[in-house]
């Protein structure tokens, strides 16, 4: 079952605590303040009776001294901003979001927005929630989903057996090609040479490094989405597929 309005906005909340949590560490507070800061958010989750709505893997993180995160942790938190847009997409608190080749620290107008209406826990009962159409969600996730799709298949063009392969390659380049000329126009999504178009050139050709972080972006907003979607067993964030 889908989860109700209501329901997006708490967990846009626990991830916006999430962050906070998992960035005290980049004014490089002492032991102490550290220690200040980490009590007052698990003040908050006790006061809010959040404790209940975490999942396993939050529950372990907000527990973790700030100072102490592991590179794991940290890269899950700091990409979660893309999940964290999308919540407040489909609540109707952004207008809209970047590309999938832009995060959402990367587009200023859109953070800017994105800070002036992150609710807060208090807000969680003051606020009427009230979440986008059905249909609108339904297609940006849909597109999440297409943008997923080209990071695995790229994924696989790039594997030994088929990237040595001439035939092979041939195969999965028609595949994108049919793909981006039948699908994509739908969808409203840039083609280039028959490929998704990313970083100002066809997917194909993306480095090591922009892939990663497409890749990235895309995986966040798409589990989110999936999320909201009702595609979550018993709604929990941390089980929610994000097959293609």
């Amino acid at each position: 079952m889908a989860p109700k309005a209501k329901d997006v906005a708490i967990r846009l909340v626990i991830l916006n605590l999430l962050y906070d949590h998992g960035t005290i560490f980049v004014d490089e507070p002492t032991a102490k303040e550290a220690e200040r800061l980490h009590s007052e958010i698990l003040e908050l989750l006790d006061k809010y009776d959040l404790w209940n709505l975490l999942t396993a893997s939050e529950h372990e993180i907000f527990k973790c001294n700030p100072l102490e995160l592991s590179d794991e942790y940290a890269t899950d938190i700091f990409y979660s901003i893309n999940s964290r847009g999308v919540l407040a997409w489909c609540l109707g608190l952004l207008e809209g979001m970047p590309g999938f080749d832009t995060s959402l620290f990367d587009d200023e107008s859109i953070l800017d927005d994105f800070y002036e209406t992150k609710p807060s826990p208090v807000d969680i009962a003051t606020i009427k929630w009230k979440l986008r159409s059905a249909k609108e969600i339904d297609h940006a996730r849909d597109v999440a989903e297409m943008w997923h799709w080209r990071s695995r298949t790229l994924s696989l063009q790039r594997s030994k057996p088929i990237a040595k392969s001439d035939k092979k390659s041939e195969l999965y380049r028609k595949i994108v090609s049919d793909v981006a000329s039948s699908s994509l126009p739908d969808l409203g999504v840039l083609t280039l040479d028959d490929d998704f178009s990313a970083f100002g050139k066809p997917y194909l050709m993306l480095d090591d490094e922009e892939w990663d972080k497409i890749h990235l972006i895309t995986l966040y907003r798409h589990r989110a989405l999936n999320w909201v979607c009702g595609y979550a067993p018993s709604d929990n964030y941390d089980e929610t597929p994000t097959d293609t």
